[in-house]
């Protein structure tokens, strides 16, 4: 049900452009920011693609699948990467509001070379599909769903996500 979510909120949603046709292919949109994201990262976009057991939809790389929120996600990833350099602090704490289905925290995880605890914020809706996408690719000890602040306190995060771990 969890992958199902993910999917079909990427599938017809597409926040960032507008709704599509299924029989159209990638927007020009989509392209323009992966154009963006590359010129300001200097990164090649294929370092976006996440190529993992849940269905994904987007553009289709030799490494995996870029879906249509990556390439902001991977912008504002990599201006966090950068400010996280500049601390002094073994491990990071970053909170994200509005977090949708988690994509930024895991491009945080998979980039930083420091630890990271990351706190997700968003409608409970959202927090399902990003617990179910965060967790199928972490690990369901490495990853908390949290619905009050006793829980939060029972729960206390056990460590930053490191897809090592």
């Amino acid at each position: 049900m969890l992958e199902d979510l993910f999917f079909d909120e990427l599938i017809d949603g597409l926040w960032n452009y507008h709704y599509l046709n299924k029989e159209k292919f990638v927007s020009p949109f989509m392209l323009r920011d992966l154009k963006i994201f590359e010129q300001f990262t200097g990164m090649d976009k294929s370092v976006l693609a996440r190529n993992d057991n849940w269905r994904r939809w987007g553009l289709s790389m030799d490494n995996g699948v870029i879906n249509y929120a990556d390439a902001f996600h991977g912008i504002q990833a990599h201006r966090l990467i950068n400010l996280i350099k500049s601390i002094g602090k073994p491990v990071v704490t970053v909170l994200d509001l509005g977090s949708g289905y988690g994509g930024l925290a895991d491009l945080l995880c998979r980039w930083s070379d420091k630890p990271i605890n990351m706190i997700l914020v968003d409608i409970p809706l959202n927090l399902a599909t990003a617990y179910g996408y965060l967790a199928n690719i972490y690990g369901e000890n490495r990853v908390k769903l949290i619905a009050d602040t006793d829980q939060l306190h029972q729960n206390h995060l056990s460590g930053p996500l490191d897809e090592t771990q």
